[in-house]
């Protein structure tokens, strides 16, 4: 498995922590630095994919991960 795999994962794991806490009622320092976790995951993650965008073999692969390039954060 690649970076970007492992890192996709772990982005997953991270936003579903969040939205745990946030629809637990955690104290806002664990939400916030949950927050803060996913969004440097994220930045990771898309650094990892842009990286594979560029090794990939053809156009078709470029698309593919394309699609998996989380928005930009509000």
């Amino acid at each position: 498995m690649g970076g970007w795999e492992a890192l996709e994962k772990q982005v997953i794991a991270a936003g579903e922590k969040v939205k745990t806490l946030k629809t637990g009622g955690g104290e806002k320092e664990a939400v916030d630095a949950a927050v803060a976790d996913l969004l440097s995951l994220k930045t990771a993650f898309t650094a990892a994919l842009e990286e594979a965008i560029a090794a990939a073999p053809d156009e078709a692969a470029k698309e593919a991960l394309r699609a998996k390039v989380p928005p930009a954060p509000k």
